[in-house]
């Protein structure tokens, strides 16, 4: 498993983040893509940052404003 990590996505007023945990990058898209709050296909059609599950990872993402 890897978690597969998204920026600069669901923009609006400021960018968003996205990630799932999954066995690969075509399971992750699929996951987001059925929330059904990708609207903006480019969103998910940049490659994201994969992570293994087994190494320390943080991630954040400041507030607009």
């Amino acid at each position: 498993m890897k978690l597969f990590v998204w920026r600069d996505v669901l923009t609006d007023y400021s960018s968003g983040l996205a990630v799932a945990l999954a066995e690969d990058v075509t399971q992750a898209r699929g996951m987001l893509t059925a929330t059904g709050d990708f609207r903006n296909p480019s969103d998910l059609a940049k490659d994201p940052e994969e992570h293994p599950v087994d190494e320390p990872f943080v991630a954040y993402v400041h507030g607009g404003g």
